[in-house]
């Protein structure tokens, strides 16, 4: 489910069907997996079920606090500094302002989007070009 959700970042809305398609699929191992106390487990069906269509349709782009919060993790790894003017020029944001939001989420994220760098950096060892921080995947990530 993550590789399509980090997928749709390139792909686009095409992949929703199958993310649908992951999506239920999940809540019907999760209900063959609790079948022997399917009573118990029917209220975490029920939120599962009602999750599936969140998954598929969050817009996996940065927005509003997201930007600010990511401008944390993009400038120390793609700038090697902590200057986010450029930041958010980069991600169409007008912020001027200084960054007053806590660090604690960029953090968080960098555990998935450090071994995803990673891989792009590696990537362009092979010919793809070179990262900028600023791609979609990148802004599906976290």
């Amino acid at each position: 489910m993550a590789g399509l959700d980090l997928a749709r970042a390139s792909v686009g809305p095409s992949l929703r069907p199958w993310q649908w398609a992951a999506g239920w699929a999940l809540v019907v191992a999760l209900a063959w997996v609790r079948r022997s106390s399917l009573r118990k487990a029917a209220p975490v069906l029920a939120l599962a079920a009602a999750l599936v269509p969140v998954y598929v349709d969050h817009g996996r782009v940065l927005q509003s606090d997201g930007i600010h919060y990511y401008t944390w993790f993009r400038s120390p790894v793609f700038d090697r500094d902590l200057q986010l003017a450029n930041d958010y020029e980069l991600l169409g944001s007008g912020y001027r302002s200084p960054n007053v939001l806590p660090v604690g989420a960029p953090l968080l994220w960098s555990v998935f989007l450090l071994p995803l760098h990673a891989g792009r950096v590696v990537a362009g060892v092979f010919g793809a070009g070179s990262p900028s921080g600023t791609e979609p995947l990148y802004q599906a990530a976290p």
